[in-house]
């Protein structure tokens, strides 16, 4: 018997705009996110070359800004989909961004 097992991926976030300081970012939703309860997103991101993962607050919106940023520095952005129990969570792949390089994309 063979069986297909239905990989769910999260896609990385799209830089939508960014200044010296911030990026603001948009979430690709799960396409089954209704049926496996992933109803909450949030934002990590960290300078390239830190350890530690910073969070934005979760939301249902589908973009964010992340203000704060040390200007021309280089960041990884990932997006983490959660459950409403928290019981589960998934994880993009990161993307890069240098702040103050464009006013938008």
């Amino acid at each position: 018997m063979c069986y297909v097992v239905k990989r769910r991926s999260l896609l990385p976030p799209t830089i939508v705009s960014l200044t010296a300081s911030s990026v603001k970012v948009s979430i690709t939703p799960l396409k089954d996110a209704t049926d496996t309860g992933m109803l909450t997103y949030l934002i990590q991101y960290r300078k390239v070359g830190d350890n530690v993962w910073r969070s934005t607050t979760e939301t249902s919106s589908l973009s964010t800004t992340v203000a704060g940023l040390d200007t021309s520095s280089l960041y990884e952005f990932k997006v983490v989909a959660k459950d409403k129990g928290e019981s589960s969570t998934l994880e993009s792949a990161s993307v890069q961004i240098k702040t103050g390089e464009r006013s938008s994309i």
